[in-house]
């Protein structure tokens, strides 16, 4: 589909990955990629139903193995239950992406127990649950990888989206963590998103004007993004990383243009 040989690696036979937040934007691009390249994929969806059914029959059409389940991540037992959802419906589970996410402003002033209560129990609470529960649940002498979509800014922080990114902080201290814990029979790692897609309720010349000031002046494409995913699920020496796909925006944070 996008990648060179070098990324051609065929999944393990009987082989299943469990996407979290795969119905839309980036999980179902993650989600389709890895059934391209020969997972069964579990798509996991909260809200998203027809989308997740779309999906899964896309997945079909095209000669992939999919299956569909719901469960409310902000919910502590339905996380610690997802694991095992997933292998009812396909076996054992190799490969966990938490992809699933949130995304709702505050700074200091207008952060509440309430958002940050949100932001943690999807990006923080919810992935470790599933990473336990992953972990326990592999069949003995097999290997696993975590793969955790995080966020380049929480390598440049800022008191914008205060909340939100101190969750996605916690997600990347927890990948690092992990990482030694369960080390050497499953590896952890993180890709760190910038902008990719515009964000809900943003103008597409808004995103081409936040990408316009990226160090590189573009973004990382969707392509792009599997490729990485694809290359941290191959390379059996890497854990406890993360690759920041932000054309630079890590370097030197996200700075609005002053309002003219």
């Amino acid at each position: 589909m996008f990648f060179p040989d070098a990324y051609e690696q065929p999944a393990p036979q009987n082989s299943a990955v469990l996407v979290t937040g795969a119905a839309k934007r980036l999980g179902r691009a993650i989600a389709a990629d890895l059934a391209e390249a020969g997972w069964r994929v579990v798509i996991h969806y909260n809200g998203s139903k027809v989308a997740a059914g779309r999906l899964k029959n896309d997945i079909e059409a095209a000669g992939g193995r999919a299956e569909v389940v719901q469960a409310d991540l902000s919910i502590p037992d339905e996380s610690s239950k997802l694991i095992e959802r997933a292998e009812n419906l396909c076996g054992p589970i190799g490969v966990l992406v938490n992809n699933a996410s949130v995304f709702e402003w505050d700074d200091l002033p207008s952060a509440t127990s309430e958002t940050f209560e949100q932001h943690m129990g999807v990006h923080v609470k919810s992935p470790l649950l599933l990473c336990q529960h992953f972990a326990d649940r592999l069949p003995e002498q097999a290997g696993g990888t975590i793969l955790n979509v995080i966020d380049s800014r929480v390598l440049s922080p800022s008191p914008r989206h205060l909340t939100y990114t101190l969750s996605k902080s916690g997600l990347w201290n927890l990948t690092q963590i992990l990482a030694e814990e369960f080390a050497p029979r499953i590896r952890v790692n993180a890709i760190g998103p910038g902008p990719i897609l515009p964000e809900a309720g943003r103008t597409e010349e808004h995103f081409r004007d936040r990408c316009s000031q990226l160090p590189l002046q573009r973004p990382a494409s969707l392509a792009e993004v599997c490729e990485t995913i694809r290359f941290l699920l191959a390379q059996k020496a890497i854990t406890g990383q993360m690759i920041a796909l932000d054309g630079g925006e890590h370097l030197t944070g996200y700075r609005p243009r002053p309002s003219s």
